[in-house]
C-alpha cells in the first residue's frame, strides 16, 4: 500500500510539472499579439489539453484502484482457504493423540477416509464428502452415525487423501487440496 501511495504522489508530482510547462508555453503563445489583452479566459486548446491530462490521469487512477481490489479478494480467498488448512489439520492432529489404531478407506478414487479407534475404544471418522466438504464424526462407541462439517462453504476442498506410513515409526501422512492451496501434514501415531 506505500508503495502504491508513492508510486501516485510521483505520478501526481510529475503531472503537475507537465501541466507547469504546458502552461508556460500557453503564456507564451498567448503574450504574442495576436489577441488583446483584455481578453480572458481559456482558449478551446487549453482546455482540450487539461481534459486529456485529466482524462489519462483518472484512467490510471481507475486501473490501479481495480487492481488493488482484485488483488485484496485474492489475498482474502488464500487466507480463508489458509485458516480452513490450518482448523482441519488440527482437528486431525487431536484426533490422532489417542489413536489405538487407525485404518483409511476409499469412498470414491482417493482414500478419503480416515478411521480411528481410540484407547477408550470411542471412534472418530474424518471424510471427504463428495468431493466438496470435509465432515468429522465422533461416537464414544465403535458406530458413528452424525457428521459435522469441519470446512465451509467459503472453500472447495479438491482432494483429501490419507495413506498410511508403514515403517517404525508409523505413522499417517495427509494430503489436502482446498481452492489450489495443497498441504502435506506427517502425524506419527503413539501406538
Amino acid at each position: 500500500m506505500a508503495s502504491l501511495l508513492s508510486f501516485l504522489n510521483i505520478l501526481l508530482k510529475k503531472i503537475k510539472f507537465s501541466i507547469k510547462i504546458i502552461l508556460k508555453f500557453l503564456e507564451k503563445l498567448s503574450s504574442k499579439k495576436t489577441r488583446p489583452k483584455l481578453v480572458s479566459g481559456f482558449t478551446l486548446i487549453e482546455l482540450v489539453v487539461y481534459m486529456a491530462l485529466f482524462s489519462i490521469m483518472m484512467g490510471g487512477l481507475i486501473v490501479v484502484v481495480f487492481q488493488l481490489m482484485q488483488s485484496s479478494e485474492n489475498l482474502s480467498s488464500k487466507d480463508t482457504a489458509q485458516e480452513e488448512i490450518n482448523f482441519v489439520m488440527n482437528k486431525i492432529s487431536w484426533a490422532l493423540t489417542d489413536a489405538s489404531s487407525v485404518t483409511t478407506s476409499t469412498t470414491t478414487t482417493a482414500n478419503d477416509t480416515l478411521n480411528i479407534v481410540s484407547f477408550s475404544g470411542g471412534k472418530k471418522i474424518f471424510r471427504l464428502n463428495n468431493g466438496q466438504r470435509i465432515e468429522f464424526c465422533q461416537s464414544a462407541t465403535s458406530s458413528c452415525s452424525t457428521y459435522n462439517f469441519l470446512t465451509t462453504l467459503n472453500v472447495k476442498v479438491l482432494g483429501l487423501e490419507f495413506s498410511k506410513i508403514l515403517t517404525t515409526p508409523l505413522g499417517i501422512n495427509i494430503d489436502l487440496n482446498i481452492n489450489g492451496i495443497i498441504n502435506t501434514y506427517i502425524k506419527y501415531l503413539k501406538i
